[in-house]
């Protein structure tokens, strides 16, 4: 990650910025991002964005032009039309607006012209008559989608069989280790739905257990697509590629994790992890301790950097880590 602005941090004017950001803070003006933006769970942002991709976890109000993604997460608010050539939905997301989507983005980024160069452009004035006709239309795709994303949340409440129920079947099946009763329910979810990132991570468990990682990593793969700012899901491709032995794969994943969520634990954990394969004892002890600061209640976090203290020779934090470690176990 680029810039990471945490809650708390207020901005008014122009904003403009290179790269990945995360924003929690809020925000009233105009936003002009040449790579990914992306508003976290408590970010406001009152005002306009022009970016290439977009991930919204908070509030927007005001027009969005992506060039390639806008990706509305669960409990996302956006007000305002959007402008795209993806446009992702969570189950959950409350969208009131138009959405018109645009042809294929350049290839990479730095196609783009400068930030300082790109503005809004205005919205062509129409005849009174197919502005009517236009606003009809705009209204109508609006309450159905309004209506959609209604029925998709209260839908679970319906059904002990619909794919919100089948999804969680399919993760106690995965927490139980009970691989083939997953799978099955994963499956069903898939003839429901083919565009839930859940159901491509549960599959990726699934082959991950077997160790068919190839498969696994397609399913993960996928589940990013759908979801690029969910960072457990990057996360289970890192340990997918760890698994396989391309660490240098791993640890760039596990640096787009931190990028998305800088407090992430289990990254920092499998970055340890990774250190400890190449034989850096050092600094495995240094990403496991960061791990531990920011999640001191995970068993395994204890027991490796034990294991690492006794190989070291600090038998004192050896002994200290293994204590914690048995009151966890």
């Amino acid at each position: 990650m680029d810039s990471y602005f945490d809650h708390g941090v207020k901005l008014v004017g122009t904003f403009r910025v290179k790269g990945v950001v995360h924003f929690d803070g809020e925000i009233q003006g105009e936003i002009f991002s040449s790579n990914h933006f992306i508003v976290g769970k408590s970010g406001k942002v009152n005002g306009d964005i022009r970016t290439f991709d977009i991930s919204n976890m908070g509030t927007i109000h005001g027009n969005v032009e992506a060039e390639n993604r806008v990706a509305l997460m669960n409990e996302s608010h956006l007000v305002g039309d959007i402008t795209t050539y993806h446009f992702v939905v969570d189950e959950g997301a409350n969208f009131e607006g138009r959405c018109k989507m645009s042809d294929a983005p350049k290839k990479n980024l730095s196609e783009s012209p400068p930030m300082a160069q790109r503005i809004f452009t205005p919205v062509k004035q129409e005849t009174s008559s197919s502005n009517k006709n236009r606003r009809k239309m705009g209204a109508i795709f609006s309450a159905a989608l309004v209506l959609a994303l209604g029925l998709g949340a209260f839908y679970p409440k319906l059904s002990g069989d619909n794919l919100n129920a089948i999804l969680n079947r399919g993760d106690a099946y995965l927490t139980q280790k009970k691989y083939v009763e997953a799978e099955a329910e994963f499956a069903k979810a898939l003839e429901r739905s083919k565009e839930n990132p859940r159901i491509y991570a549960g599959l990726g468990e699934v082959y991950f257990s077997k160790k068919q990682f190839d498969d696994a990593l397609a399913q993960f793969k996928r589940s990013i697509e759908i979801n690029p700012s969910e960072s457990l899901y990057h996360a289970k491709l890192a340990k997918t590629y760890v698994a396989m032995g391309q660490l240098k794969e791993a640890e760039s994943i596990y640096k787009k994790v931190l990028d998305i969520d800088p407090k992430n634990d289990e990254a920092y954990y499998g970055v340890g992890l990774i250190r400890i394969k190449e034989n850096d004892t050092k600094k495995a002890i240094e990403s496991i301790e960061h791990a531990v600061a920011l999640n001191p209640k995970i068993h395994k976090y204890h027991k490796v950097l034990s294991d690492l203290f006794a190989e070291s020779g600090v038998l004192d934090r050896a002994k200290k880590e293994t204590e914690a470690a048995i009151l966890l176990a």
